[in-house]
């Protein structure tokens, strides 16, 4: 099939109820619904309300900020004075109405454990802040065990 207009797209259409176009072995049916798929490759980022739009794993020591994963994060920024993470995003969120869930890593701590958690408290589409409590709401200065940072986003 070749598209003599290079300007304009290439249509192909099945109109029965149960065909599907196939395209090297890939499948298409009539309700966009891809099978047949072994190995996705995407150059770019992905994009859809169930994937997660920014996240991050980092840990601190000694107020020096390790980052050791992340995806649409610039930087993870720790203030000493209010104990606050600020993570900013490379590619600005829509909106503030997104969704954070934050992990406290417990692994290589001392017995007897303590719950840890993480509160974001400030949102703003370029940067999320966190800070990091124990179950007495006491403030977590240093957290060499490691912390996770998922944003969802509907925009």
């Amino acid at each position: 099939i070749t598209n003599t207009n290079v300007n304009n797209d290439l249509t192909v259409i099945s109109n029965g109820n149960t065909s599907k176009v196939n395209m090297n072995g890939v499948l298409v049916d009539k309700n966009r619904n891809i099978t047949n798929i072994n190995d996705l490759n995407i150059l770019g980022s992905f994009f859809a309300p169930n994937i997660p739009k920014s996240w991050c794993r980092f840990n601190n020591t000694s107020s020096t900020i390790s980052v050791t994963a992340k995806f649409n994060v610039d930087t993870v920024v720790y203030n000493s004075f209010s104990n606050q993470y600020t993570i900013n995003f490379i590619k600005p969120m829509g909106t503030t109405e997104y969704g954070v869930i934050i992990n406290c890593s417990n692994n290589n701590s001392q017995s007897p454990l303590t719950p840890r958690i993480g509160q974001d408290i400030i949102r703003t589409t370029t940067s999320v802040t966190i800070v990091l409590i124990n179950s007495s709401g006491e403030m977590l200065t240093d957290f060499p065990e490691g912390v996770t940072v998922t944003v969802y986003s509907l925009t």
